[in-house]
C-alpha cells in the first residue's frame, strides 16, 4: 500500500479482501482503523528518535521551500542537515505540508516556527535557515530574524555562491598538492604529494560536483589568480 501510494481503506474493499481470502481463506485481515494506529505509533517512534538525534547535533541548518504540484497544490518543505559521526552530512525532511491558507509572510514564518516547535529544536542550534528568493518568504525570514535574533536567513544564490567559492579552493589545493618537487638530488619526485593527494582527493572528488562545476570553480580559480598577479 505505501509503495503503490494507496489509501489504508483499500483493506476494506471487497475485491481486496476476495484476494487476500484466496491466498490465505483462514487469514483475518485487520481493518483501516488498525493500520492507522500502526502508522501513528511507527510515527511517533521516527519522531521520537529525530528529536533525539537533533537534541544531540552540535549545530543544525534548515532549508525550506515551497512550491506547487501537478494539481496545483501548494506545499511547503523544511528539511534539516548537520554534520554526523565521522563528519558526514545528514539531513532529513521535517515536514511536507500541504499549504491551505495564503502564503503569506506571517503565516509562512509561523508555519517554520512550528517545524522547530514540533521537533523541540533549540533555537541556538540553528545557524542558518536557507531558503528561495520569493518576496514573501524573504519577508517571513525578516519577521523570524526578530524572535530568533541569532538565527541567519540566506538566500539560496548567496549559499550557492559560497558553494562555489569552496570548490576553488578545493581546486586549487587538489592542483596545489598534486605538483610535483623537487628532491635533494634535484630530481623531480611526486611522492609525497601524492600520498598528501590519496588522503585529500576524496574530500575533494565528491560525487555531488560535476565536471562543469569543476570547469567553473576552475574558472573562478583562474580570475582570482589574475587578480593576484596585478
Amino acid at each position: 500500500m505505501v509503495i503503490d501510494m494507496c489509501p489504508l481503506s483499500m483493506v476494506e474493499d471487497a475485491a481486496f479482501k476476495a484476494m487476500i481470502s484466496t491466498f490465505h481463506p483462514n487469514y483475518e485481515l485487520p481493518s483501516r482503523t488498525f493500520f492507522t494506529k500502526q502508522m501513528e505509533k511507527k510515527y511517533e517512534g521516527v519522531k521520537a528518535k529525530m528529536k533525539q538525534a537533533l537534541q544531540e547535533a552540535e549545530s543544525i541548518t534548515l532549508t525550506t521551500d515551497i512550491w506547487t504540484s501537478i494539481a496545483t497544490e501548494a506545499y511547503m518543505g523544511v528539511t534539516c542537515h548537520y554534520l554526523g559521526k565521522n563528519w558526514k552530512m545528514v539531513s532529513h525532511c521535517l515536514t511536507t505540508m500541504p499549504l491551505e491558507e495564503r502564503h503569506t509572510a506571517a503565516n509562512i514564518a509561523q508555519w517554520i516556527e512550528e517545524v522547530i516547535t514540533k521537533f523541540d529544536i533549540p533555537a541556538e542550534k540553528i545557524k542558518a535557515v536557507v531558503h528561495d528568493n520569493g518576496a514573501n518568504v524573504v519577508a517571513a525570514s525578516k519577521i523570524l530574524q526578530e524572535r530568533f535574533r541569532k538565527l541567519r536567513f540566506l538566500p539560496a544564490d548567496e549559499v550557492f555562491k559560497v558553494q562555489n567559492a569552496v570548490r576553488a579552493m578545493a581546486l586549487a589545493a587538489k592542483q596545489q598538492v598534486r605538483q610535483p618537487t623537487a628532491s635533494n638530488h634535484g630530481t623531480s619526485s611526486t611522492e609525497a604529494p601524492a600520498a598528501y593527494a590519496e588522503e585529500a582527493t576524496p574530500f575533494f572528488d565528491s560525487d555531488t560536483t560535476t565536471s562543469d562545476e569543476d570547469q567553473d570553480a576552475e574558472k573562478q580559480l583562474n580570475a582570482v589568480e589574475q587578480e593576484v598577479s596585478k
